[in-house]
């Protein structure tokens, strides 16, 4: 078989390979997908009809919002040494206890202990919470735990944050608008309204006990000591101390103020059943026309392969004739 025979066959070959890479014909797709369409609308709408359905038969939620702003550091029972005595006369180890630190992140700390574990340990308590969190756990004829369950109260406060209470702030307004989400619209409001309130009576509680701390610190130093200006100087910061305790129990919006509470929504936040059965819709009907286009596709790749294979057969055969030819002459 002479030079210019084969590189013929070889160039037939290269074009067999380039039948796969073809340009795809749209048209082709397109009069698929009409042909289909019904099908394709039937199937969409029944599959949406279907969610929808199984949609109403999820449990209800409804979810309540209270706005509330942050109470500026000044207002949180905080003395300033010069409210107590005359500064010149003060040292710096009494400004120091009796001065409220005020941090350029107040506002992050305050969000991180309205998020903290302690705080939503503190409020499942307060509200009793459990048996509606563990709710197939809880018996509610008999007010008992079924089969002897002990509640996880860490587990509890995970649950708690991650489906039933959202705690959001405006970047434009800084203000905080914390959203909880019930199985009753009602039981949905008192609960954001009592976050705010429980996390005042919490916030507050902890600056008490903070105070109660310092002060049982400075009766310790005041037996220690028997110089005079010493005694006088502790007296001084244990009056602060005090203050600062009064102050703190009469706040009754100590850390978070209320500024539109929350009442019961007139509509459940979840199942979003027409958003399911729209969603499930789209999803069906692009994934039908997906597939059909991806049916026609992987025919056509088949039956480029069984072209290439029947070719290549056929080219074997007329390469075997030539050298057969060749070696006769």
């Amino acid at each position: 078989m002479d030079k210019n025979t084969k590189e013929q066959i070889t160039e037939k070959e290269v074009d067999v390979y380039g039948m796969i890479g073809q340009e795809i014909d749209f048209l082709e797709y397109v009069l698929v997908i009409l042909r289909n369409k019904y099908r394709i609308l039937f199937v969409s709408i029944c599959m949406a009809t279907l969610a929808f359905i199984v949609s109403s038969f999820l449990q209800k939620e409804y979810t309540a919002h209270v706005q509330l702003a942050i109470v500026e550091p000044e207002r949180l029972g905080g003395v300033s040494p010069e409210s107590i005595r005359a500064p010149e006369v003060m040292t710096l180890v009494e400004r120091g206890f009796i001065s409220n630190v005020v941090y350029d992140n107040h506002q992050d700390r305050v969000i991180a202990k309205m998020n903290s574990q302690m705080f939503i340990q503190y409020f499942i308590e307060k509200n009793e919470l459990l048996p509606f969190i563990f709710t197939e756990n809880w018996d509610k004829e008999n007010m008992h735990w079924i089969e002897e369950f002990n509640p996880d109260l860490s587990l509890a406060t995970r649950i708690f944050k991650n489906e039933h209470c959202l705690i959001d702030i405006n970047s434009e307004t800084q203000l905080i608008v914390v959203g909880i989400k019930w199985d009753n619209p009602t039981k949905a409001a008192a609960l954001a309204n009592a976050f705010a309130k429980h996390f005042n009576e919490f916030m507050r509680t902890q600056e008490i006990q903070q105070t109660d701390k310092v002060k049982a610190f400075l009766m310790e130093e005041l037996k220690k000591t028997k110089i005079m200006e010493m005694r006088k100087s502790i007296y001084r910061l244990m009056e602060a101390q005090l203050i600062i305790k009064v102050l703190a129990s009469s706040k009754k919006q100590h850390t978070l103020e209320v500024l539109d509470p929350a009442v019961p929504p007139l509509e459940k936040s979840s199942p979003a059943k027409k958003k399911i059965a729209f969603f499930t819709l789209l999803g069906v009907f692009f994934f039908s026309i997906s597939f059909l286009i991806g049916r026609v596709i992987f025919m056509k790749i088949r039956l480029m392969i069984e072209q290439y294979e029947s070719d290549q057969v056929t080219r074997e055969n007329k390469i075997s004739k030539l050298d057969k030819f060749t070696n006769e002459n």
